[in-house]
């Protein structure tokens, strides 16, 4: 039988008016038998809603399961900015996920930070951090991974079952690459919109967490992989160049072509339509969602796929599903059906 223990992180914070305590709620599900300690962290930004259903989830399904190891699972990271509905710690206006490993001695997010790395991050073996894109912008799933990783992270980036990958240069201070430092393999995770909650995101992550347990031994049963995952660097922004209706004629994960007309905006002022064209091919990464676009804003981002690589990392086949499909909704089948 599992072990299923309740437990609070407690963060005095003093940059308010008065002294309070801010209380980080988590679960630890301890196997009998030792093995992995994986941590699934989300809330780390207060407006970023997936991952904290994600993690409800995680909760009830795991109660009743037997597992290997430890896993704990963190749904609000940020509680005062989830209060707020903000991405930042009111307080002091700082987002958590620039400040770890954190400061003891520093602001509340810096004490947020610093408690989070000594209880979750440090303890582990692995670790699990999920994101959602900005409220009226939704980011097809995928995980985000420097171009220079490590085998063990490019394989959690293989196994959470995304199309794709998104290499960035390392910032030094979010929890992922801060994970480095303390030898506890992190990957981050980015899900839908912000202030929203989505059935497909939910699944997209649920499916990833369970993945990632099966092969790593904590969970019975094989992983479901995908034969490729793409790996994709090079972001273009398409801006409108009014302010108007919009009215996109693709979605999240579709390749497009240069020269595809991919969404029209109706100017009421001009009573014109400009025609928003692909400027290079790729793939849909990201859409806005809010049905006016303003002029000089970002209302779709593709990753180009000239540069496209290969997340080449080998797994151990007898862990593992292979499919032979570019459409991940095809791996989320096994879980839900």
């Amino acid at each position: 039988m599992n072990v299923i223990d309740t437990k609070y992180i407690e963060v005095e914070d003093t940059d308010g008016p008065t002294t309070s305590l801010v209380k980080i709620k988590y679960t630890e599900i301890t196997g009998e038998k030792d093995g992995p300690k994986l941590f699934v962290i989300a809330g780390i930004h207060g407006d970023e809603l997936t991952g904290v259903e994600v993690i409800r989830q995680l909760i009830k399904y795991f109660s009743k399961k037997d597992i290997t190891g430890k896993l704990t699972l963190v749904p609000v990271a940020n509680p005062i900015a989830f209060a707020a509905r903000q991405r930042c710690t009111i307080q002091d206006n700082k987002d958590l996920n620039r400040y770890f490993p954190g400061n003891p001695k520093g602001t509340i997010t810096e004490k947020i930070a610093y408690e989070i790395t000594e209880k979750i991050i440090k303890p582990n073996d692995y670790g699990i951090d999920l994101h959602t894109g900005p409220k009226g912008r939704m980011l097809l799933p995928h995980t985000r991974i420097v171009s220079d990783e490590s085998n063990k992270i490019k394989a959690l980036s293989k196994l959470f079952g995304t199309l794709i990958s998104m290499t960035r240069e390392p910032l030094e201070n979010t929890l992922a690459i801060s994970a480095k430092a303390v030898k506890t393999h992190t990957i981050a995770v980015e899900l839908g919109e912000g202030e929203r909650l989505d059935n497909y995101f939910i699944k997209a992550g649920f499916f990833g967490v369970l993945n990632i347990a099966k092969y790593l031994g904590i969970l019975d049963g094989r992983a479901y992989v995908l034969k490729d995952q793409y790996i994709l660097n090079e972001r273009n922004n398409i801006v409108s160049k009014c302010t108007g209706l919009f009215y996109p004629r693709i979605a999240i994960g579709d390749v497009v072509h240069k020269g595809q007309q991919i969404a029209e905006i109706y100017d009421p002022q001009k009573d014109m339509i400009e025609n928003i064209t692909a400027e290079k091919s790729g793939i849909v990464l990201a859409l806005q969602t809010d049905a006016v676009a303003v002029m000089g804003t970002t209302i779709i981002s593709t990753l180009t796929l000239a540069n496209c690589g290969l997340n080449s990392v080998s797994l151990i086949q007898k862990k593992c599903v292979i499919y032979h499909t570019k459409n991940p909704r095809d791996l989320l089948l096994n879980i839900w059906e």
